[in-house]
């Protein structure tokens, strides 16, 4: 199956032992379905980063307290955890199913 790996948002900044929930999303009201979160790091390769609890939460819309099924707003988490000595930034790459 085809897939599409791109690298989102600003860079993030991680010190050593910490750990930091990332939050993302594509838009209000746009599904990408099966997505997979890991990391794209500087400098390259000196850093162990584990990328943990991923997940997706949806929110419905409601409009004059009526919940709408069909407008709902999809967020991506995960934590990301620094396990080497030093300072590391890293972006946040994802890998979503482009169909096929």
């Amino acid at each position: 199956m085809p897939v599409n790996i791109v690298d989102i948002g600003p860079p993030s900044t991680i010190a050593s032992g910490r750990s930091l929930i990332e939050t993302y999303f594509f838009g209000d009201f746009y599904d990408v379905g099966v997505c997979y979160g890991t990391l794209a790091t500087e400098p390259k390769f000196l850093a162990w980063l584990d990328v943990t609890d991923q997940g997706r939460v949806g929110s419905i819309r409601s409009i004059g307290g009526v919940p709408h099924l069909d407008l709902r707003n999809w967020q991506y988490t995960m934590t990301v955890t620094n396990r080497s000595n030093a300072t590391v930034s890293y972006n946040i790459r994802i890998a979503t199913l482009t169909g096929g």
